[in-house]
């Protein structure tokens, strides 16, 4: 039964994980979304126990950890930390890497609504 659970991306998959340092962010966000860590880089987000309210909260912790936007559709898209992963870097580079357990304080929407503030601000002037 354990083998059958390493290849399927179970518990015993779990240690190696992550393949590089985007691939681990995404392995860290998900660990704390989900409150557990039995899935590998090829296990879809929703065979681990995710749903569509659980993948906003991961959109917002990855917004948060990468320090860019992220819509939420191609999380829908790339529904394993491996697919998510190569596409996020096809797209750019992380930033900066927060912490995964601290928050800003702000959500998608606030920093948003901030940077359309700063850049009506900036026409202005």
């Amino acid at each position: 039964a354990a083998d059958g659970q390493a290849a399927a991306g179970g518990p015993a998959a779990a240690p190696a994980a992550c393949g590089n340092r985007l691939e681990q962010i995404i392995h860290d966000v998900w660990c704390a979304a989900l409150g557990q860590a039995a899935f590998g880089p090829d296990t879809n987000f929703f065979d681990a126990g995710g749903h569509s309210l659980l993948l906003l909260d991961v959109q917002h912790r990855l917004q948060q950890a990468l320090g860019r936007d992220i819509a939420a559709v191609h999380l829908f898209q790339h529904p394993t930390i491996r697919a998510l992963a190569a596409f996020l870097a096809q797209q750019g580079q992380p930033q900066a890497a927060a912490p995964v357990a601290r928050s800003a304080g702000r959500t998608g929407a606030a920093q948003a609504a901030r940077r359309a503030r700063l850049a009506q601000s900036r026409q202005q002037n």
